[in-house]
């Protein structure tokens, strides 16, 4: 109850912000309106992995279609008060959880991420953001899976930016780099200290850093179709976990400009976990390969 507890403040404090800075300028209910932007995204999921489904047929996997949602307030040209939803499905690939340990497949995994913050845009170089982040788990026990018999989130607040830079091309600078560093909240459960092996580290509250660097590299001087590549490193820290773990990320894709309120979207995200100190000991870890397609629809106010 304390993680959704303060979340829950921090959402209230910063929709309170939003009335106070946003509808208290504006001469009209209509004026309000307009600063309104709500983007949406279905996104299809497709599940690549090789040794992903148990041979006995008990492990499911995921094909499927999830929709992401963001609302952006425009307080002035600069910054903005915002709030999305994010959705992602994959499944894992089998692991050796201990060495010798039978082999175990986790299967399907959907999770969804929430944030409501503010981001303020400095110059074209460099925007800042501040605000709450979620992450839940939603579905679903794997075959053995020790994190995922009770699955429990996380949450913190965060600051963070995307960083431009590079030579400037008919896309913008080459490069962005983005960071997002999370103070979780993190009380030590006894449930958990109770699983904990003798000798393991059990952190409380926790910083995390989450950081990526993309490449968009301009095609013929066009702006419409755009190709990229990424590295992002991703830290979780779930509830019923003691200590954070982390991934290396690579992700190849491209966004396509249909029109100026609709962006085709597609990608391949290979993730292999790293620094897994729990549970997983063994000589293989945790990894899945997903391809991503989707369309993002703008609607103004």
């Amino acid at each position: 109850m304390q993680l959704w507890s303060r979340g829950t403040r921090a959402a209230l404090a910063l929709a309170a912000l939003c009335a106070a800075i946003g509808f208290a300028g504006p001469a009209s209910a209509h004026d309000a309106l307009e600063n309104f932007t709500v983007d949406v995204t279905p996104q299809w999921y497709l599940a690549t992995n090789g040794n992903a489904s148990n041979p006995q047929g008990t492990t499911r996997t995921t094909n499927d279609v999830a929709w992401n949602y963001n609302v952006d307030y425009r307080i002035n040209n600069g910054t903005s008060l915002y709030f999305n939803h994010l959705n992602t499905f994959y499944t894992l690939g089998s692991v050796y959880p201990a060495p010798h340990a039978a082999k175990i497949y986790p299967g399907i995994t959907e999770d969804y991420f929430t944030n409501i913050g503010i981001s303020h845009t400095f110059n074209r170089y460099f925007t800042g953001l501040a605000g709450y982040y979620h992450r839940t788990r939603m579905c679903c026990p794997g075959d053995g899976d020790p994190n995922q018999t009770k699955p429990l989130g996380y949450g913190g607040y965060f600051l963070g930016g995307n960083i431009r830079f590079g030579p400037f091309t008919s896309v913008g600078p080459l490069f962005i780099a983005s960071f997002q560093a999370i103070e979780v909240i993190h009380p030590q459960l006894a449930s958990v200290a109770a699983g904990v092996p003798a000798g393991q580290t059990y952190y409380g509250d926790r910083p995390i850093l989450n950081y990526s660097l993309m490449f968009r590299p301009p095609v013929f001087g066009q702006r419409r179709f755009v190709p990229f590549v990424s590295y992002e490193r991703p830290s979780d820290f779930y509830m019923n976990s003691p200590v954070p773990t982390f991934a290396n990320v690579m992700v190849y894709g491209f966004t396509e400009v249909i029109t100026k309120d609709v962006v085709m979207r597609g990608a391949i995200r290979n993730l292999v976990a790293t620094d897994n100190g729990y549970p997983f000991k063994g000589t293989e870890v945790p990894h899945y390969t997903v391809i991503q397609l989707g369309v993002d629809y703008k609607f103004h106010g």
